[in-house]
Protein backbone atom coordinates (compact mmCIF):
# COMPACT_ATOMS: atom_id res chain seq x y z
CA UNK A 1 0.00 0.00 0.00
CA UNK A 2 1.39 3.40 -0.95
CA UNK A 3 1.46 6.33 1.45
CA UNK A 4 -1.30 7.93 -0.61
CA UNK A 5 -3.44 4.82 -0.17
CA UNK A 6 -2.69 4.87 3.55
CA UNK A 7 -3.77 8.50 3.71
CA UNK A 8 -7.16 7.86 2.13
CA UNK A 9 -7.70 4.78 4.28
CA UNK A 10 -6.97 6.87 7.38
CA UNK A 11 -9.30 9.66 6.21
CA UNK A 12 -12.11 7.17 5.69
CA UNK A 13 -11.52 5.65 9.11
CA UNK A 14 -11.30 9.02 10.84
CA UNK A 15 -7.78 8.18 12.03
CA UNK A 16 -6.44 11.68 12.58
CA UNK A 17 -3.27 10.49 14.29
CA UNK A 18 -2.33 8.43 11.24
CA UNK A 19 -3.10 11.34 8.91
CA UNK A 20 -0.91 13.65 11.02
CA UNK A 21 1.93 11.15 10.98
CA UNK A 22 1.75 10.75 7.22
CA UNK A 23 1.61 14.49 6.64
CA UNK A 24 4.48 15.09 9.03
CA UNK A 25 6.51 12.65 6.98
CA UNK A 26 5.53 14.22 3.66
CA UNK A 27 3.44 17.39 3.62
CA UNK A 28 2.95 17.01 -0.15
CA UNK A 29 0.51 14.19 0.61
CA UNK A 30 -2.04 16.91 1.41
CA UNK A 31 -2.33 17.30 -2.37
CA UNK A 32 -2.83 13.57 -2.98
CA UNK A 33 -5.68 12.16 -5.04
CA UNK A 34 -7.12 8.68 -4.83
CA UNK A 35 -7.55 6.23 -7.71
CA UNK A 36 -10.80 7.94 -8.70
CA UNK A 37 -9.08 11.34 -8.78
CA UNK A 38 -10.80 12.69 -5.65
CA UNK A 39 -8.52 14.90 -3.60
CA UNK A 40 -7.70 14.33 0.05
CA UNK A 41 -9.42 17.62 0.86
CA UNK A 42 -12.69 16.55 -0.77
CA UNK A 43 -12.42 13.10 0.79
CA UNK A 44 -12.16 14.67 4.25
CA UNK A 45 -15.15 16.89 3.49
CA UNK A 46 -17.23 13.97 2.26
CA UNK A 47 -16.33 11.96 5.37
CA UNK A 48 -17.14 14.93 7.66
CA UNK A 49 -13.68 14.72 9.20
CA UNK A 50 -13.20 18.33 10.30
CA UNK A 51 -9.97 17.80 12.25
CA UNK A 52 -8.42 15.89 9.37
CA UNK A 53 -9.56 18.57 6.95
CA UNK A 54 -7.88 21.21 9.10
CA UNK A 55 -4.67 19.18 9.18
CA UNK A 56 -4.70 18.92 5.38
CA UNK A 57 -5.38 22.62 4.89
CA UNK A 58 -2.59 23.51 7.34
CA UNK A 59 -0.20 22.10 4.70
CA UNK A 60 -1.59 24.60 2.16
CA UNK A 61 -2.34 22.23 -0.72
CA UNK A 62 -3.23 23.95 -4.00
CA UNK A 63 -7.01 23.94 -4.41
CA UNK A 64 -9.13 23.72 -7.54
CA UNK A 65 -12.53 25.24 -8.28
CA UNK A 66 -14.43 22.28 -6.84
CA UNK A 67 -12.54 22.22 -3.55
CA UNK A 68 -12.91 25.99 -3.21
CA UNK A 69 -16.67 25.71 -3.80
CA UNK A 70 -17.02 22.85 -1.31
CA UNK A 71 -15.03 24.81 1.29
CA UNK A 72 -17.01 28.00 0.74
CA UNK A 73 -13.97 30.03 -0.37
CA UNK A 74 -16.14 32.43 -2.31
CA UNK A 75 -13.43 34.90 -3.33
CA UNK A 76 -11.26 32.08 -4.60
CA UNK A 77 -14.18 30.61 -6.55
CA UNK A 78 -14.65 34.01 -8.18
CA UNK A 79 -10.96 34.14 -9.07
CA UNK A 80 -11.14 30.72 -10.72
CA UNK A 81 -14.12 31.84 -12.78
CA UNK A 82 -12.38 35.09 -13.72
CA UNK A 83 -9.41 33.06 -14.95
CA UNK A 84 -11.66 31.05 -17.22
CA UNK A 85 -12.62 27.96 -15.26
CA UNK A 86 -16.05 27.00 -16.67
CA UNK A 87 -18.84 27.42 -14.17
CA UNK A 88 -20.63 24.40 -15.64
CA UNK A 89 -17.62 22.09 -15.35
CA UNK A 90 -17.69 18.73 -13.58
CA UNK A 91 -15.62 17.28 -10.76
CA UNK A 92 -14.16 13.81 -11.27
CA UNK A 93 -17.11 12.35 -9.35
CA UNK A 94 -19.68 14.18 -11.44
CA UNK A 95 -20.67 17.27 -9.45
CA UNK A 96 -20.63 20.90 -10.53
CA UNK A 97 -19.36 23.68 -8.25
CA UNK A 98 -22.90 24.67 -7.26
CA UNK A 99 -23.75 21.09 -6.31
CA UNK A 100 -20.82 21.03 -3.90
CA UNK A 101 -21.46 24.48 -2.48
CA UNK A 102 -25.14 23.62 -1.96
CA UNK A 103 -24.44 20.29 -0.28
CA UNK A 104 -21.93 21.75 2.15
CA UNK A 105 -24.06 24.78 3.02
CA UNK A 106 -21.90 27.53 1.50
CA UNK A 107 -24.53 30.25 1.12
CA UNK A 108 -22.25 33.04 -0.13
CA UNK A 109 -20.66 30.74 -2.67
CA UNK A 110 -24.04 29.59 -3.95
CA UNK A 111 -25.06 33.24 -4.31
CA UNK A 112 -21.93 33.98 -6.32
CA UNK A 113 -22.39 30.97 -8.58
CA UNK A 114 -26.03 31.79 -9.22
CA UNK A 115 -25.04 35.37 -10.01
CA UNK A 116 -22.48 34.09 -12.49
CA UNK A 117 -25.09 31.97 -14.24
CA UNK A 118 -24.60 28.50 -12.76
CA UNK A 119 -27.24 26.10 -14.12
CA UNK A 120 -29.82 25.74 -11.37
CA UNK A 121 -31.49 22.51 -12.47
CA UNK A 122 -28.77 20.51 -14.21
CA UNK A 123 -28.46 17.00 -12.76
CA UNK A 124 -25.12 15.67 -11.62
CA UNK A 125 -23.12 13.68 -14.15
CA UNK A 126 -23.14 10.47 -12.15
CA UNK A 127 -25.57 7.76 -11.14
CA UNK A 128 -27.19 9.92 -8.47
CA UNK A 129 -28.58 12.42 -11.00
CA UNK A 130 -29.14 15.03 -8.31
CA UNK A 131 -29.85 18.69 -8.98
CA UNK A 132 -28.34 21.40 -6.77
CA UNK A 133 -31.67 21.51 -4.92
CA UNK A 134 -31.39 17.81 -4.10
CA UNK A 135 -27.88 18.56 -2.82
CA UNK A 136 -29.09 21.38 -0.59
CA UNK A 137 -31.91 19.25 0.81
CA UNK A 138 -29.57 16.30 1.40
CA UNK A 139 -27.31 18.63 3.36
CA UNK A 140 -30.35 20.07 5.18
CA UNK A 141 -29.62 23.66 4.19
CA UNK A 142 -32.99 25.39 4.04
CA UNK A 143 -31.56 28.83 3.21
CA UNK A 144 -29.80 27.49 0.14
CA UNK A 145 -32.92 25.58 -0.89
CA UNK A 146 -34.84 28.85 -0.76
CA UNK A 147 -32.19 30.58 -2.88
CA UNK A 148 -32.30 27.87 -5.53
CA UNK A 149 -36.10 27.79 -5.61
CA UNK A 150 -36.20 31.56 -5.96
CA UNK A 151 -33.96 31.17 -9.02
CA UNK A 152 -36.37 28.72 -10.60
CA UNK A 153 -35.19 25.33 -9.34
CA UNK A 154 -37.79 22.63 -9.91
CA UNK A 155 -39.10 21.45 -6.52
CA UNK A 156 -40.27 18.21 -8.14
CA UNK A 157 -37.11 17.28 -10.03
CA UNK A 158 -36.38 13.56 -9.87
CA UNK A 159 -33.04 12.00 -9.00
CA UNK A 160 -31.94 8.37 -9.01
CA UNK A 161 -34.71 6.12 -7.73
CA UNK A 162 -37.39 8.66 -8.60
CA UNK A 163 -36.78 10.69 -5.45
CA UNK A 164 -37.91 14.31 -5.42
CA UNK A 165 -36.54 16.76 -2.82
CA UNK A 166 -39.60 16.23 -0.61
CA UNK A 167 -38.68 12.57 -0.22
CA UNK A 168 -35.32 13.47 1.34
CA UNK A 169 -36.71 16.26 3.51
CA UNK A 170 -39.45 13.95 4.79
CA UNK A 171 -37.02 11.12 5.44
CA UNK A 172 -34.89 13.50 7.52
CA UNK A 173 -37.92 14.74 9.43
CA UNK A 174 -37.01 18.26 8.37
CA UNK A 175 -40.25 20.21 8.78
CA UNK A 176 -38.84 23.63 7.74
CA UNK A 177 -37.50 22.20 4.48
CA UNK A 178 -40.72 20.31 3.83
CA UNK A 179 -42.68 23.50 4.30
CA UNK A 180 -40.38 25.48 2.00
CA UNK A 181 -40.74 22.86 -0.72
CA UNK A 182 -44.52 22.69 -0.36
CA UNK A 183 -44.79 26.48 -0.45
CA UNK A 184 -42.76 26.54 -3.67
CA UNK A 185 -44.85 23.98 -5.51
CA UNK A 186 -43.58 20.67 -4.20
CA UNK A 187 -46.14 17.92 -4.85
CA UNK A 188 -46.65 15.98 -1.63
CA UNK A 189 -47.90 12.69 -3.06
CA UNK A 190 -45.36 11.99 -5.81
CA UNK A 191 -44.11 8.41 -5.64
CA UNK A 192 -40.54 7.21 -6.04
CA UNK A 193 -39.67 4.24 -8.24
CA UNK A 194 -40.78 1.89 -5.45
CA UNK A 195 -44.16 3.57 -5.08
CA UNK A 196 -43.33 5.43 -1.85
CA UNK A 197 -44.53 8.95 -1.17
CA UNK A 198 -42.73 11.46 1.06
CA UNK A 199 -45.31 10.67 3.75
CA UNK A 200 -44.40 6.99 3.52
CA UNK A 201 -40.72 7.77 4.11
CA UNK A 202 -41.52 10.07 7.01
CA UNK A 203 -43.64 7.30 8.54
CA UNK A 204 -40.87 4.73 8.07
CA UNK A 205 -38.45 6.96 10.01
CA UNK A 206 -40.89 7.65 12.82
CA UNK A 207 -41.73 11.23 11.85
CA UNK A 208 -45.43 10.65 12.33
CA UNK A 209 -46.62 14.25 12.64
CA UNK A 210 -44.76 15.17 9.47
CA UNK A 211 -46.26 12.17 7.69
CA UNK A 212 -49.75 13.38 8.61
CA UNK A 213 -48.93 16.88 7.38
CA UNK A 214 -47.74 15.51 4.04
CA UNK A 215 -50.78 13.28 3.70
CA UNK A 216 -52.98 16.33 4.24
CA UNK A 217 -51.03 18.29 1.62
CA UNK A 218 -51.43 15.57 -1.02
CA UNK A 219 -53.86 15.73 -3.87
Amino acid sequence: MTESDELFTAIGAGNGAKVDALLDGDSALASARNHQGISAVLAALYCRQDDILAALLDRHPPLDLFEAAALGLTDQVGEFLDMGDPIASWSVDGFSPIHLAAFFGRVATVRLLLGRGAPVDRPSRNGMRVTPLHSAVAGRHSGIAELLLAEGADPNARQEGGFVPLHAAAQHGDLPLVQILLDRGGIADLEDDEGRTPADLAEEKGHYDLARLLEGAGG
